[in-house]
C-alpha cells in the first residue's frame, strides 16, 4: 500500500493537470492500520521525484 506522509487536503499540479486530492499523514495511517489489524511486514519512505510516500507491505491477521 502506498500512503502519503503528511496530511493534505487541496489542489495540485499531477503531469500538468489541476487535480483536487486529500490524504492523512503518517501517524493516522498507522493508527488505520493497526485498527485493521494488519501486520506490517515492511514500512518505508519513498522519497523519488520530490515527493515522500510511505510504502507498506502488509498481512491480514
Amino acid at each position: 500500500m502506498s500512503t502519503g506522509d503528511i496530511e493534505f487536503e487541496g489542489e495540485h499540479n499531477l503531469h500538468g493537470v489541476k487535480v483536487w486530492s486529500s490524504q492523512y499523514g503518517a501517524r493516522e495511517n498507522q493508527k488505520i492500520i493497526e485498527k485493521g489489524k494488519w501486520e506490517v511486514l515492511i514500512e518505508e519512505m519513498d522519497t523519488s521525484g520530490d515527493e515522500r510516500h510511505q510504502i507498506w507491505l502488509l498481512r491480514k491477521c
